[in-house]
């Protein structure tokens, strides 16, 4: 970053926070800006999402991970439930690291991706200062939970439900993938459901950006139990990943058994004997016919070529 950067973020966190904003939002936003976009209609777009803590009310706390604790909360100004998410940072680079998150979100406008609203900079006095993200609320909560309720009722999905489910992902990934980016952390708890049962990609926390065909990244992160064999084996990765991460949802949502539940990494016994998936998704054909298990299997590859694009599985037929 840019010395002047680093001083307006200093100010941030010691003296005028939603100044030093501004200018920050501004500052990573002009650094990521499409190809081909003008530059101060970026900025302007997001000097205007700058909100303030004080236009919403807080309620009941939906859930904590690594990237952040979100809330229900009220926008004030339109009577509306929102999400919260707040990210507490302690220096500069965490700050940065949350409002690029933001940024991102802001960009990443698509019917299959939780919408953002606005960011901004608040502060706890036990917690310390933290990134307010404000998004859309879905009143479904996450596919994880649905599942949840599913098996407790015994009841697994329909076939109908399953490849809506699938399409609805996949049309969510293959829109990031146009826009050079992956998510690097799908997972049940970060697909959300709507009020009228649509699935939405949210928690974009650990997702990056300018990833192409020959640019990768080499960075591990994601969740034990749904990070792909290239992750865990500390090789460079892209787009496909996203696409091992979707092969384990379905696989919990066909099986209703959840990946981290399972003994041992997926990832890891596929490294070991690549036959190992046949038997995990062994009752995927007998509920769901012979395309879903075989669509199941071709996402679950150890090797990242062999598996489909999201936009392949979008040309697929029987979906």
């Amino acid at each position: 970053m840019h010395g002047a950067e680093i001083d307006s973020i200093d100010l941030i966190l010691h003296d005028d926070l939603l100044y030093a904003t501004c200018s920050t939002v501004t500052s990573l936003a002009h650094a990521h800006a499409h190809q081909g976009r003008d530059d101060q209609e970026t900025a302007s777009v997001a000097r205007s999402d700058i909100g303030k803590e004080s236009n919403f009310q807080v309620g009941k706390k939906l859930g904590t991970g690594g990237q952040g604790t979100t809330f229900l909360a009220v926008d004030k100004r339109t009577n509306q439930q929102v999400v919260l998410k707040k990210v507490f940072c302690t220096g500069l680079s965490e700050t940065n690291r949350a409002i690029e998150e933001a940024v991102m979100l802001s960009r990443l406008k698509h019917p299959r991706v939780v919408a953002y609203s606005e960011v901004y900079l608040g502060s706890e006095e036990s917690k310390g200062n933290y990134v307010g993200i404000v998004m859309e609320y879905c009143s479904g909560g996450d596919l994880y939970h649905m599942l949840c309720k599913q098996r407790t009722k015994k009841k697994p999905l329909s076939v109908r439900r399953v490849k809506m489910w699938i399409l609805q992902m996949c049309e969510a990934i293959a829109f990031l993938h146009t826009q050079n980016v992956v998510h690097r952390d799908m997972k049940p708890m970060n697909v959300l459901v709507d009020n009228n049962g649509d699935l939405k990609i949210a928690d974009f926390g650990l997702a990056r950006q300018g990833v192409t065909a020959t640019k990768l990244i080499s960075t591990q992160c994601g969740t034990p139990g749904y990070e792909s064999p290239e992750v865990q084996l500390g090789q460079s990765y892209g787009f496909k990943t996203d696409i091992w991460g979707l092969g384990c949802i379905v696989c919990d949502m066909t099986t209703l058994k959840f990946m981290h539940e399972r003994p041992g990494s997926l990832a890891t016994q596929v490294q070991v004997d690549p036959k190992a998936i046949v038997k995990v998704i062994q009752p995927v054909s007998e509920l769901y016919g012979p395309d879903i298990h075989s669509l199941l299997a071709s996402m679950l590859q150890s090797d990242p070529k062999q598996r489909p694009s999201a936009s392949e599985i979008l040309e697929m037929k029987f979906l």
